[in-house]
């Protein structure tokens, strides 16, 4: 499988493309030939959510959001398969926040509060178990950040302001790219 980072082809974002969908392809075929494979399935949600993210400074946010669906049913099956997997747990984490984005971004900002209000929940819980991981408790911090905008931006401003000032007891600094290097463990 060869997958690439948007980010390594900045200027060639066409051959970028290409290969994520390429991969994502390739994925699907091991995931349809490995049902019961949680690695195969976890590989194919990354899949997913990856060409969702190099898609994402394009118009078409319908399609990121299609992408990013798909993603998130597989990590809930695979979240449902073991709840005690944090990989899967996060991966779930992970694809709530991606449809809280998507979501915000397309206008629909009750559905994306109740996105990133349960990732937050999941990612609390995988904080509260690690509380030396920095990194958790950053991305809760994050989390809860961003839910104080979407809460505000719905005029919901007391909770907006709760939240918000919930949100710099965790993090020492924001860090979206934590979410994604934790998911793809």
């Amino acid at each position: 499988m060869s997958t690439v980072n948007i980010c390594s082809c900045p200027h060639d974002r066409k051959t970028a493309l290409e290969v994520y969908r390429q991969s994502l392809k390739e994925f699907e075929t091991l995931a349809a030939d490995e049902p019961n494979s949680s690695i195969a399935q976890r590989g194919l949600a990354i899949a997913y959510s990856r060409l969702a993210d190099a898609l994402w400074d394009t118009p078409n946010r319908k399609q990121c959001a299609e992408l990013y669906r798909k993603s998130l049913a597989i990590s809930q099956q695979l979240a449902a398969a073991d709840p005690n997997d944090k990989v899967a747990r996060f991966g779930l984490a992970a694809d709530l926040r991606n449809m809280g984005d998507v979501l915000a971004e397309l206008g629909n900002l009750d559905g994306a509060i109740g996105y990133y209000r349960h990732a937050i929940a999941i990612v609390e819980v995988l904080s509260g178990a690690d509380p030396g991981n920095l990194l958790r408790r950053s991305q809760v911090g994050e989390g809860m950040v961003t839910l104080g905008a979407l809460l505000a931006k719905n005029k919901q401003l007391e909770a907006a302001r709760q939240t918000t000032l919930r949100g710099p007891r965790h993090s020492s600094s924001s860090c979206r790219a934590g979410w994604d290097a934790a998911r793809d463990q």
